[in-house]
């Protein structure tokens, strides 16, 4: 396999094609059709938008070398939010862990009713943060996406305030990792182009150059009516020169 470049990028040829341009405008429109003087005004129309339409390339090209400038560096801060997520979740969820534990009743327990709704509800929360594992990548995705809290299983009730905590804990995570992801989306989106950028982009020398040749043109189609315009006046324009 070998490296492509489009015919964009070769000096040479976008040369090539201007020249050409120069020699078929010139034929067509000065020598052939003679354009008159308001003719050569609706021309005006036709090179602004053809410069136009590569300068909307140019512009694709500067957003996604900005983006991609700077990409890393949101990059990496998303990867530290993911992390962070992930880990307190894979604590959070171990077995035995902070929250899937068993307490075991000794005399300074509370009554025998009150023990098994402490261990229920930390089962629940236990169960609650083994099926967030599975919804929580372990990698950053490609492209990045906001965890929504909606999208995730319904947070269990407990009366228990450490339970709470850390419940209110893993929510403050989401938040910090979806804060992180919003620049880094934007970013990401960024360096991405549209088919027509993409066109724009290829085509932009060539739009540029159909645009000079069309202007070059134009200048040199309205010489020639102002030296015939003299000619008129004056029967030559050397005597136009001297009446002067």
């Amino acid at each position: 396999m070998q490296p492509f470049f489009p015919s964009g990028a070769d000096l040479y040829v976008v040369l090539g094609v201007f020249a050409f341009f120069l020699i078929f405008f010139d034929l067509i429109l000065v020598r052939w059709l003679r354009l008159s003087s308001f003719s050569w005004k609706i021309v005006d129309y036709a090179w602004l938008g053809f410069a136009a339409l590569g300068l909307f390339g140019a512009a694709a090209q500067v957003r996604t070398l900005a983006a991609t400038d700077q990409i890393s560096m949101f990059q990496q801060r998303a990867a530290a939010g993911q992390s962070a997520l992930r880990g307190l979740v894979t604590l959070l969820g171990s077995r035995p862990g902070p929250v899937c534990r068993t307490f075991t009743r000794s005399q300074y327990s509370p009554s025998q009713e009150e023990m098994e709704r402490v261990q229920r509800e930390y089962n629940q929360a236990c169960d609650w943060f083994g099926n967030l594992g599975s919804t929580i990548p372990r990698e950053l995705p490609m492209p990045p996406k906001v965890i929504s809290a909606a999208s995730l299983p319904s947070r269990p009730n407990t009366s228990m305030g450490d339970l709470k905590d850390m419940i209110d804990g893993f929510y403050r995570q989401l938040e910090y990792y979806n804060e992180s992801i919003q620049p880094f989306l934007v970013v990401y989106n960024a360096t991405r182009r549209s088919d027509f950028e993409d066109q724009l982009t290829y085509l932009g020398p060539f739009l540029l150059v159909l645009a000079l040749a069309l202007r070059i043109t134009k200048v040199t189609g309205e010489i020639k009516l102002a030296r015939a315009a003299d000619f008129n006046t004056t029967g030559s324009p050397q005597a136009h020169v001297k009446q002067g």
